[in-house]
């Protein structure tokens, strides 16, 4: 930080325009050669406690671009002592024309920003993580009112960029995600839309990073989706386009982080492509928005590579599921057609199902649709994963007397454990769990219960791969589940 206006690769100065409503601006200056993460900003040793209480104001400011011979993309952002609205679009600004901005201090809220801490009430930063040159920007009358002047921009499901404006959205982006709405990088049959969002995963610079950066697209309204036996509703349509094909991006129904989620893999390069995420059989919820992660799991790199870490998306739709749920009547295999296989994780567990697996051969060797999972030490916390979702299956698992064994095919990268566990949905204190020591690569476990009480009623299968141990991106894959005898 400095507060020399005019020595560094950020300059301004404060300077009379003549004009009504203008007599004194700040006149920003970001120069053509300089390092990522320039910004200019107004700053405050302590939070600002006044703008606390304008819950229901309006934050306004205007602004004029002089000088943007490299197309620079503008964004602001207000911070607080541990929040922040993340960097905001402010679309594309004409050249040498005022324009005026206002945005709900609630939406601002809702884009992540405790507005009872803030310290740093404008931030002016050109390009993605301050990384533009060359631009020469003008600002003025920056305020905190506490009377709303328009009304608060209204995103519910279906979510189609060109009928939203591009500023003041209630979208927020957390550890090295960005939001913009830009024009469509390549209309086509499938996406003819004119503008669309766009997100880019950048690294993550704290010591340990946390990896799983992304964006909150935050609904008016809530994402509601019914009882795990009712496929209404409980699916989702997204167009999404990248440079990259094989992009996995994690798709989530979100409230602060808790949430079922999907991920849908891009499979061409340069062209729309449109993808239905299933959640069917996960249990009733209200979810505050959906959140959406390129890569979870690893660090991005949108400043040196934007094209690999770049997802344009648009038509989020909310529709009905046409699938079907699967159960342990038969094998859990993974490849039955028109069939869903949620997967919910807790602590630093990433799972998916996935056609790409280590080679395994021989009786009942996995084939076609697997279960994965990579664990991670992000924090210090029991990584698992439960199978059919959060609440399990939406039928009990047909244990009975003479029938308590839990057969599995299994591989692990090495030697270690594996703890199953089966667990009451209502009653998370009824469950018992077996642990068995594995060997590295693929093989057969099973795991008998037989000193459970076969007429009580058990949900879940959860799978814990070395708990208690370290992890640093370790996958693990099983396949065909069964309940013996069949």
């Amino acid at each position: 930080d400095y507060t020399d206006g005019t020595q560094y690769h950020v300059q301004w100065r404060e300077y009379d325009t003549g004009l009504p409503g203008f007599d004194t601006v700040v006149e920003t200056t970001f120069g053509t050669t300089g390092a990522v993460g320039a910004v200019n900003f107004v700053g405050a040793s302590n939070p600002v406690a006044t703008i606390g209480a304008l819950t229901n104001g309006e934050f306004r400011f205007d602004m004029r671009m002089r000088q943007n011979p490299n197309n620079v993309e503008l964004f602001f952002k207000i911070d607080g002592e541990s929040s922040s609205t993340g960097e905001q679009p402010l679309g594309n600004l004409p050249i040498d024309t005022w324009v005026s901005f206002s945005c709900p201090i609630s939406t601002l809220v809702q884009q992540g920003l405790d507005i009872s801490t803030i310290t740093a009430p404008f931030v002016l930063v050109p390009g993605n993580n301050g990384a533009g040159q060359g631009v020469v920007v003008e600002w003025d009358n920056v305020t905190f009112s506490p009377v709303q002047s328009g009304s608060s921009t209204v995103m519910n499901l279906p979510i189609i960029f060109d009928t939203l404006p591009g500023f003041c959205l209630p979208v927020a982006s957390f550890e090295g995600g960005a939001f913009a709405v830009v024009d469509n990088p390549s209309p086509d049959a499938t996406n003819g839309n004119s503008r669309v969002g766009r997100t880019i995963k950048f690294e993550n610079r704290e010591n340990p990073p946390n990896l799983f950066g992304g964006i909150a697209l935050v609904t008016t309204d809530p994402i509601e989706i019914g009882p795990a036996g009712d496929p209404t509703g409980k699916a989702f349509k997204i167009k999404a386009y990248s440079s990259r094909a094989g992009m996995k991006v994690t798709f989530k129904l979100d409230n602060s982080g808790v949430g079922p989620a999907r991920i849908f893999e891009t499979i061409v390069a340069d062209a729309w492509e449109e993808f239905v995420v299933d959640f069917n059989g996960e249990s009733p919820g209200s979810y505050a928005g959906i959140t959406l992660i390129i890569d979870d799991g690893i660090n991005g790199d949108g400043e040196n590579d934007p094209d690999a870490w770049t997802l344009y998306f648009d038509e989020i739709e909310q529709i009905d599921s046409t699938s079907t749920e699967g159960d342990l009547t038969g094998v859990y295999d993974y490849d039955q057609p028109n069939t869903t296989y949620p997967l919910f994780d807790f602590g630093e567990a990433r799972s998916e199902v996935t056609t790409t697996f280590p080679a395994d051969s021989g009786t009942g060797a996995a084939a076609g649709s697997v279960g994965k999972v990579t664990l991670f030490d992000f924090a210090q916390s029991t990584n698992g994963t439960i199978l059919s979702g959060e609440d399990g299956f939406s039928t009990p698992i047909p244990f009975e007397a003479g029938r308590t064994t839990i057969r599995a095919r299994v591989y692990a990268p090495r030697a270690g454990t594996l703890t199953m566990k089966v667990e009451d949905a209502q009653d998370p204190g009824r469950n018992a769990e077996i642990e068995i020591i594995t060997s590295s690569g693929w093989q057969t476990l099973d795991f008998d219960f037989f000193f459970i009480e076969v007429n009580e009623t058990f949900e879940k299968i959860v799978l814990i791969f070395d708990a208690n141990e370290t992890h640093d991106g370790e996958e693990y894959y099983w396949d065909n589940i069964e309940l013996l005898p069949l």
